[in-house]
This record gives structure tokens, C-alpha cells and sequence, in this order.
């Protein structure tokens, strides 16, 4: 994937500022990589590159979720 493209900026983007006192608020990305975690998933950012894969994936972190 190229660097310039919108959804790697998204993906491996800082935000830049001053932070709330007390804990951190979690971060979308930081869900997603504990239910992946539960899953056994490894190599999660590599894995989209197969479509199969990662429809299995899918579906069972539904399971994980619900609908």
C-alpha cells in the first residue's frame, strides 16, 4: 500500500497535542488489536491481502461480538 494513500495515514496516524489527566481514553485501533488478540490472530495488518483469510476472520469476531 502506498504511504500517501488516506486510509495508511488513518491507520498509522499520530494526533498531536496536549493529553487529558487520568487515563487514556481507548482508541479505536487499540479495540480492534485485543479482539484480534482473543482471536489468535497474528499478522493482522499483513492478512487483508488474503480475502479469504480474512472473511474467516471476520465472520468469527462477529461471533466474538455479536451481529
Amino acid at each position: 500500500m502506498k504511504e500517501d494513500r488516506l486510509v495508511k495515514k488513518a491507520l498509522n496516524g499520530k494526533i498531536e497535542g496536549i493529553r487529558r489527566r487520568g487515563r487514556p481514553r481507548t482508541i479505536w485501533l487499540d479495540a480492534v488489536e485485543n479482539d484480534l488478540r482473543e482471536m489468535k490472530v497474528k499478522r493482522w495488518r499483513k492478512t487483508p491481502e488474503d480475502r479469504e483469510a480474512w472473511a474467516t476472520i471476520m465472520k468469527g469476531a462477529k461471533v466474538l461480538r455479536g451481529p
